[in-house]
C-alpha cells in the first residue's frame, strides 16, 4: 500500500510541477530583478502588465521574472510614468491574489495583459503564452513581450 501512495504522490508533483524543465526552487532563492522596477496604482492605468507566479517556481519561471522586470522598466518606462501600463508582480498562492488564476484561467506561471476599467476590473486580456517558451532566451523573450506589449497599448 505504501508504495502505491508514493507512486500517487509523485505522479500528482509530475503533473503540477512537470512544465518545468528545471529543479523547484522557492521565492526565498529567488534573484533580485536587475532594475527596481516602479508599480504604478493600477486604479490609474488603462493597461496592466502582470507576472504571475505560484510559490514554487523553476528556472523559466524566474526567468519570466527577470526579464519582464527588466524590459517593463527599460522599454515602457514612459507609460508606467504616464500612467498607461502598470506592472505586477502576482503570487498566485497568496489567499489575496489567489482570484488571478481563475480570472485568467491559470495554472502555472505567466504573463497577462489586461485593460482595466475605473473601478480595476479587467474588461480585456490576453495571456503571453509563448512567453514560457522563450523565457531562457533573453532577446527572444523580449522581442516577443515588447512587440505584445506595443500592439497591446495601441489598440
Amino acid at each position: 500500500m505504501k508504495p502505491a501512495l508514493l507512486t500517487l504522490a509523485v505522479g500528482i508533483l509530475t503533473l503540477l510541477f512537470g512544465a518545468c524543465s528545471n529543479p523547484v526552487v522557492t521565492t526565498e532563492q529567488v534573484p533580485v530583478t536587475p532594475t527596481e522596477v516602479r508599480e504604478n496604482n493600477p486604479e490609474t492605468a488603462r493597461s496592466a502588465l502582470y507576472y504571475l507566479h505560484r510559490t514554487l517556481r523553476c528556472t523559466e519561471c524566474l526567468s519570466m521574472e527577470l526579464f519582464s522586470g527588466a524590459l517593463v522598466q527599460t522599454q515602457f518606462e514612459d507609460a508606467l510614468n504616464e500612467g498607461r501600463l502598470s506592472y505586477s508582480v502576482v503570487n498566485l498562492d497568496a489567499p489575496e491574489h489567489a482570484h488571478y488564476a481563475d480570472d485568467f484561467n491559470l495554472t502555472f506561471s505567466t504573463l497577462v495583459l489586461a485593460d482595466l476599467d475605473a473601478n480595476n476590473a479587467v474588461v480585456r486580456w490576453k495571456e503571453l503564452d509563448e512567453a514560457w517558451e522563450k523565457s531562457l532566451d533573453q532577446d527572444a523573450f523580449q522581442a516577443y513581450v515588447v512587440g505584445e506589449t506595443q500592439r497591446w497599448l495601441s489598440s
